[in-house]
């Protein structure tokens, strides 16, 4: 169970924070998932002491030998997993390429960017995603730099239970 002191109030909504780490340390743990993770299941799970609307994830993105700490929004409607414009030009990440989108409102082109991505939950649960092309969206919500979308959670198993009066998340991802 989380600890009010991993959890901050943003706007109503809870979003877990953890504690900082050295980049080496961060790198280590993207490298080991590298080296022994490929064709195993690993699990992410969370549990927030309220029903949570939105349920966001932190995370460790690597990208143009930068490592950034994030917060994720788990949107199953959303296609691709996507990085805000904010979060792009704050690592300096530069495109690989770039693909026509459609969101609600519009048609756009979006550059992509490659990244990799580490999901944490509590305790050691995490997830890592390898190098895959993410589009960029335009910030809607300060507080969210990545939308983890479907190209990911397809991958998963997930569950998201609010039956005992609080939201608890658990995302098995099998590579």
């Amino acid at each position: 169970m989380l600890t009010d002191h991993k959890c901050r109030k943003i706007f109503g909504r809870l979003t877990i924070l953890c504690s900082s780490r050295s980049h080496i340390a961060l790198v280590d743990i993207l490298v080991e998932y590298i080296l022994h993770g490929s064709g195993t299941m690993q699990t992410c799970f969370i549990e927030y002491p309220v029903i949570v609307r939105k349920p966001l994830l932190s995370a460790t993105v690597s990208g143009n030998f930068c490592l950034r700490e994030v917060t994720c929004l788990v949107d199953t409607g959303c296609t691709d997993t996507s990085v805000s414009r904010r979060l792009a030009n704050d690592m300096g990440l530069r495109p690989v390429d770039y693909r026509n989108m459609r969101s609600v409102a519009d048609s756009y082109l979006s550059p992509l960017y490659d990244i990799s991505l580490l999901l944490k939950g509590d305790g050691d649960s995490k997830i890592g995603i390898d190098h895959f092309h993410a589009p960029e969206f335009s910030e809607f919500d300060d507080n969210v730099d990545v939308i983890l979308g479907m190209d990911v959670l397809s991958n998963c198993n997930m569950i998201l239970d609010n039956s005992s009066g609080i939201t608890k998340l658990r995302i098995d991802y099998f590579k």
